[in-house]
């Protein structure tokens, strides 16, 4: 997919760059104006919760802070009454960000999507 946008954007601004002179003066001050931003960018790193779209889709898709032991991005928690998701019962989980093996078999598990086509 990222190759097949790439090369598509590619061609798109090659298209305009030979279409339309002013184009040249467009994609210069795009390079400009991020060139400029990039140094005078602060150093520290962001937190990506702290974003409006991420906390947008926080409030429409549910999250879990999770992996399962295979890291696998897509995972299938057990929730309680309220939706919230059941995460660990002696609390390791929270600890390590991870779920364990014996977690993975009393109901957590990932989607295999492979084993769908």
């Amino acid at each position: 997919g990222a190759i097949v946008f790439r090369l598509a954007f590619i061609f798109i601004g090659e298209y305009l760059m030979h279409a339309m002179f002013f184009m040249h003066f467009v994609f210069g001050g795009f390079l400009i104006y991020t060139g400029i931003n990039t140094a005078i960018a602060d150093e520290e790193d962001e937190d990506p919760s702290q974003h409006p779209l991420v906390q947008w889709l926080q409030r429409w898709v549910p999250f879990v802070p999770y992996y399962d032991e295979a890291g696998r991005f897509f995972v299938r928690v057990p929730v309680d009454a309220n939706g919230d998701a059941i995460v660990a019962k002696d609390g390791a989980a929270t600890e390590t960000g991870r779920l364990t093996s014996s977690e993975v078999r009393e109901g957590y598990g990932g989607i295999d999507f492979s084993s769908a086509a």
